[in-house]
């Protein structure tokens, strides 16, 4: 990737890496699907108005169908089966699932033997980082399953969207998105609590704000890349929030890092490099051979 396409694979890493400082903040399942609701309705707000204020291109019906579709399978699906797993996965194998995406997308496409073996490698290296603190047991099959079909739902959507929805702007298209997982995550807010207009006095409306101009800046930059990059090569952005997220926890914590853990941190970090700068093999050139009688 040149320079541009890796500031903004970056920025999204430093944005959605350092989401958990929130999160931790949020008690309750509940808590934290009000709180994702409401950020990704400000900025699909935001997002549509920026989009009709500069005149930027606008989507046509049938991609704004795509839109609504990759809104459920992109965003909502995901994060709810992420939420719903939770309890029943301990953090260590759900991260470990969850770095499966990148591996998942190279083999939803034509990509390269050398991006799949960076793919292994980087989940590898995710492997040793959390080895040590990872239990597995068969109570925890039911939510590995679910962890596992929000995966191939992420993969699944990343090649689609590169296929059939490169043209549309990305600030458009990531309002749209946003715009249908703040309403079904509201609403599954609502179904699962209750909980109606008295749960927007207990929002932290400074930390709403910040985080609305993340998700605001990070989908666009992330839709601006997918155009630029393969779905695979993106797909990996959940190694760098991973390597972010243990940087801050290292800062704010100091805990002991192991050898095996920096061993692991390095390998993930080469899988990174080595999948983004892998490259479509070329095919064989073959020619054709013809004999004439004489």
């Amino acid at each position: 990737m040149n320079l541009k396409r890796t500031a903004a694979f970056v920025t999204i890493g430093l944005i959605w890496g350092s989401a958990w400082l929130v999160q931790q903040t949020l008690q309750t399942p509940g808590d934290q699907l009000q709180f994702s609701a409401l950020s990704y309705g400000f900025s699909a707000v935001v997002l549509g108005i920026i989009g009709l204020i500069f005149r930027l291109p606008r989507p046509r019906i049938k991609e704004c169908g795509y839109c609504v579709i990759l809104g459920v399978t992109l965003v909502s699906l995901p994060y709810l089966l992420s939420l719903y797993a939770s309890p029943h996965v301990s953090s260590s194998l759900a991260i470990i699932v969850l770095s499966l995406t990148p591996l998942v997308a190279t083999f939803l496409l034509d990509a390269p033997w050398s991006a799949r073996n960076a793919a292994i490698a980087g989940t590898a290296g995710v492997v040793l980082v959390v080895a040590d603190t990872a239990s597995t047991s068969s109570r925890q099959l039911g939510g590995v399953g679910l962890l596992l079909i929000g995966v191939a739902a992420v993969a699944i959507s990343l090649v689609l969207a590169k296929k059939y929805l490169s043209q549309i702007h990305p600030v458009f298209m990531s309002s749209m998105l946003l715009a249908v997982a703040a309403i079904i995550l509201g609403l599954t807010g609502i179904f699962e609590s209750g909980r109606t207009a008295t749960a927007f006095q207990t929002v932290p409306w400074m930390q709403l704000a910040w985080v609305c101009a993340g998700n605001s800046i990070a989908y666009v930059l992330y839709f601006w890349l997918l155009k630029r990059i393969r779905p695979d090569q993106l797909a990996s952005i959940i190694w760098l929030q991973f390597l972010v997220s243990l940087a801050e926890g290292a800062l704010l914590f100091h805990p002991r890092i192991q050898l095996q853990m920096l061993a692991g941190i390095l390998v993930v970090a080469g899988g990174l490099i080595a999948l983004a700068r892998s490259k479509t093999e070329n095919k064989m050139l073959t020619v054709g051979v013809t004999l004439r009688p004489r």
